[in-house]
């Protein structure tokens, strides 16, 4: 029958081989290994050995920088005592900031409200475009002056 694939291998290198030993004994003087060649892979093995150290100085740092952010870290808040001054002041602001809140909310309702939709659009295009002929700017003033609301909340 045939032959099995490592039997072709070995017989495909046997030719090889005899064909390369035939060659030099032509030529009667060996193959030289190109210089270049020989070059290129000095510099390669340096290079990757260079590579090499760089990785490991590297992952040292990665570990100092690691070990730097821990020391850094934020010490933890210390609650503030309930029943000091500090406290009682700074509860006293968020509820007065609650009011304000609430009253600011209170105002802008009713001045939604009160003012037509016509007017609103009259002034929003008399403030915003650049290109408003002054008559449409007095015309949106006298509207808004006509509403009545200059003296709200005084």
């Amino acid at each position: 029958m045939g032959l099995n694939n490592a039997e072709r291998q070995a017989r495909f290198r046997a030719k090889r081989d005899a064909e390369i030993e035939r060659l030099r004994k032509a030529s009667n003087k060996p193959v030289p290994a190109s210089q270049e060649l020989d070059d290129a892979r000095a510099e390669i093995k340096r290079l990757t050995k260079e590579v090499t150290l760089e990785q490991i100085r590297n992952l040292g740092l990665n570990d100092e920088v690691e070990r730097l952010k821990a020391k850094i870290a934020k010490p933890a808040k210390v609650p503030l005592d309930p029943e000091s001054e500090a406290a009682r002041q700074i509860a006293a602001l968020k509820k007065r900031n609650k009011t304000l809140q609430a009253e600011a909310d209170k105002w802008l309702t009713q001045l939604r409200t009160l003012v037509p939709a016509g007017v609103k659009t009259k002034v929003a295009k008399a403030l915003t475009e650049q290109t408003t002929s002054p008559a449409k700017r007095l015309d949106a003033l006298q509207a808004w002056n006509g509403l009545g609301l200059n003296n709200i909340g005084r």
